[in-house]
């Protein structure tokens, strides 16, 4: 499984909304029914997640 599989899917549809799929934080908000603020911050904890699981993998096998 992808760093990405590995995240909560609440985490993981907003990563995928606003990076994969290039909508604004309001249009993601608006999919997902809740406020921006929870879309940045989903995005946050998503972004140090995956950042925690390249490093502890020493960079190998990780595709965000």
């Amino acid at each position: 499984r992808t760093a990405v599989d590995n995240l909560p899917e609440t985490l993981r549809a907003a990563l995928i909304l606003v990076y994969h799929q290039g909508m604004k934080y309001r249009e993601a908000a608006d999919v997902l029914g809740i406020p921006v603020g929870t879309v940045k911050s989903r995005l946050h904890a998503a972004l140090l997640r995956l950042n925690q699981a390249w490093s502890t993998s020493g960079g190998a096998e990780v595709r965000p």
